[in-house]
């Protein structure tokens, strides 16, 4: 393998690894946000507006 081809392949890995690392992170600040709301649920809200209030902030964090 010539010396160009070992350094672009290593860039790949390295990119894959930066990409993964970045990916879990953001994974697990979105699980932390959603566990955060989970706890300030108002226990006390009628069951639709709670269904709606939730499908709400799952729409926004598809987006």
């Amino acid at each position: 393998m010539h010396s160009q081809e070992k350094l672009i392949e290593r860039i790949q890995n390295l990119e894959a690894i930066v990409t993964s690392k970045a990916w879990d992170a953001m994974a697990r600040e979105k699980q932390e946000r959603i566990a955060e709301e989970v706890l300030d649920l108002d226990l006390e809200e009628p069951d639709a507006d709670l269904a709606a209030r939730l499908a709400q902030n799952v729409e926004r964090e598809g987006n």
